[in-house]
């Protein structure tokens, strides 16, 4: 069977996927082009970033897999057939990573490594307030695979930590909070609140004037999931007015972030260029050839997208 590779994508960094999909689906052939000749026959397709109108173009298409965590752009597309089920990419590897990047990012906030760092550009040499782990509480936005992974690695380490979901979870040394009133109690209580959510109508721009001001003003915000989950200009009065105390960035509204934003030259706001946990082609292969080899054998399927739900 030939299987579809479709992304807008290109250049090195993408061609990488070829051959490692082609490993890890052996007995079927990778293509990245629709063809007259091929349209009919491709039945299962790999998107990233797809053109417009790419999946619609193939009349026998029963089932697609992306090579992302994220699908706001395929929701967002409507000329891609709504009936056609699709799964998203749920890698275990993607999600050790997400849980370092959140690790380093809260040890940074707690230990006041950007304050060392910026007594060492001006020579100065200070010891700044020391707080025990057990005295700062982090929760987590979002217990899907990568919020329960990092949830459970910054508890394995002292922090008390809280986690939010949209429907009420369980979890080991986690205490879960759910709905309206288990958000309002989450701000009000960390000091250090980490984004994991995915980025759905629901949560869109959920980081606002009103949210801020529910946080703490000794709390650090630290957004790993999509940048639409931030109204950026609110974001930036909270931190000049002393709402917030910082601001640690991975995504943004605008990618690349444009070299005239206020973000970076503000001294209460770090930024990442997205790469809080960057795919790698070897481990994602694996779980997507796993996924459509079970869709193809009529097994059930990990990670099916819910378009009710969006995710």
């Amino acid at each position: 069977m030939q299987i579809l590779l479709a992304s807008k994508v290109s250049g090195p960094e993408f061609d990488v996927w070829v051959p490692a999909l082609q490993q890890a689906l052996p007995e079927h052939s990778i293509v990245t082009e629709v063809t007259a000749e091929n349209c009919a026959d491709i039945e299962v397709a790999i998107v990233y970033q797809p053109l417009k109108n790419t999946l619609s173009a193939l009349p026998n298409l029963r089932f697609f897999h992306t090579l992302s965590a994220g699908i706001n752009g395929i929701l967002e597309d409507s000329s891609i057939p709504t009936e056609i089920p699709f799964a998203r990419l749920a890698d275990p590897a993607m999600a050790d990573t997400m849980a370092e990047t959140a690790l380093m990012l809260t040890l940074m906030a707690h230990r006041n490594a950007l304050g060392y760092i910026q007594q060492q550009h001006n020579s100065v040499w200070q010891a700044l307030p020391q707080t025990p782990a057990a005295d700062v509480t982090v929760s987590i936005l979002g217990l899907g695979n990568m919020g329960i992974k990092t949830a459970k690695l910054i508890a394995g380490i002292g922090y008390p930590t809280l986690g939010w979901s949209r429907r009420q979870k369980t979890l080991d040394t986690i205490n879960c909070l759910s709905g309206n009133d288990g958000l309002l109690e989450i701000l009000h209580q960390s000091d250090i609140v980490i984004n994991l959510l995915p980025l759905t109508t629901e949560t869109e721009g959920l980081f606002n004037k009103e949210t801020f001001e529910k946080m703490k003003s000794t709390a650090t915000f630290i957004n790993l999931a999509r940048g639409g989950h931030v109204v950026e200009e609110d974001l930036l009065s909270a931190l000049n007015e002393g709402t917030l105390k910082h601001a640690m960035l991975d995504v943004f509204n605008v990618e690349p972030l444009p070299a005239d934003h206020a973000f970076w030259h503000h001294a209460k706001v770090t930024i990442l260029p997205h790469i809080a946990a960057i795919t790698d082609p070897k481990t994602a292969s694996a779980v997507v050839a796993q996924n459509i080899t079970a869709f193809l054998r009529g097994d059930p399927v990990a990670h099916i997208v819910d378009r009710s739900r969006e995710y």
